[in-house]
């Protein structure tokens, strides 16, 4: 976790334009959930419960604010100083999602759905763009599993016949190896940065507590 990465106005900004450009459109958008375009689903608070994928994509006329903040965020000198440092080279720009609402990611392996050409060595990045309260759905994940060789999709584990049984087999690697689940509280400005192999996902939110608003 990297503290302040992110200038506090630039995370007002963000969530700023996705409330007057994303909340209050009545179109399709493709969504991160089911990979289809769909209009906002909105839970009973009034948060978006289906998150935008690729937000690089959105029409730049339309949602202009979004679009150009959310990559100025992406982009900013002190997240490629960041991950230079990891790579040894300039990062390239993969796949991004946006949150707000949230109901709960099982535990998961980011490199069983997408990696770079040398598997296990792409790396995310969790953005807070606002202090996560603790019961919004926290991002966890169990430190030192990426050292753990998990099954790759395909086989009896292919995502397409065979997904419950890659998700059942990640919660028995956690049982086995005794992993702790970690998950740090993170305000805005905040940056998680995760390997492709390491175990992670999301805590439910408690229908009571405001939205978690996040890029990744």
């Amino acid at each position: 976790v990297v503290r302040k990465l992110i200038d506090a106005a630039a995370c007002a900004a963000i969530r700023e334009a996705f409330e007057l450009e994303v909340k209050t459109y009545r179109g399709f958008l493709y969504r991160q959930t089911t990979a289809r375009a769909e209009r906002n689903r909105f839970n009973p608070l009034g948060h978006v419960m289906n998150p935008l994928l690729n937000l690089q994509d959105l029409d730049p006329q339309r949602f202009a604010r979004l679009r150009q903040r959310a990559l100025q965020a992406f982009t900013a000198p002190a997240v490629t100083a960041a991950l230079r440092r990891q790579f040894g080279e300039d990062p390239k720009l993969v796949q991004t999602m946006y949150f707000e609402g949230n109901s709960a990611t099982w535990a998961h392996q980011d490199t069983y759905y997408l990696d770079s050409e040398h598997i296990g060595s792409m790396v995310a990045a969790w953005f807070a763009l606002e202090d996560i309260h603790p019961g919004a759905g926290r991002f966890f994940i169990y430190p030192r599993s990426h050292l753990i060789d998990v099954r790759k999709n395909g086989g009896d584990f292919d995502i397409a016949f065979h997904h419950d049984r890659y998700k059942s087999l990640v919660l028995e690697i956690i049982r086995r190896n005794g992993l702790k689940l970690r998950a740090p509280a993170l305000e805005a400005g905040d940056v998680l940065f995760w390997s492709a192999k390491t175990v992670h996902g999301s805590l439910g939110t408690l229908q009571t507590i405001r939205t978690r608003q996040s890029l990744t």
